[in-house]
């Protein structure tokens, strides 16, 4: 099984990232270049970080 992540994974890391980004469209359906963002950290160490993982963070 491949992992759900591109970046490269080191036995010293300890800090997972993961950013989120909402398109917004506007009142004529355009899509506009801000909105709101989530930044979600993970110690590396201590959890895992999966499609399950990632999913939680949108009920936050």
């Amino acid at each position: 099984r491949l992992p759900d992540h591109d970046w490269t994974v080191a036995p010293r890391h300890q800090l997972t990232p993961s950013v989120y980004a909402a398109c917004m469209m506007n009142e004529n359906n355009d899509v506009g270049y801000s909105g709101p963002t989530y930044i979600a950290v993970r110690s590396a160490k201590h959890d895992r970080s999966d499609a399950t993982s990632h999913a939680c963070d949108f009920d936050r």
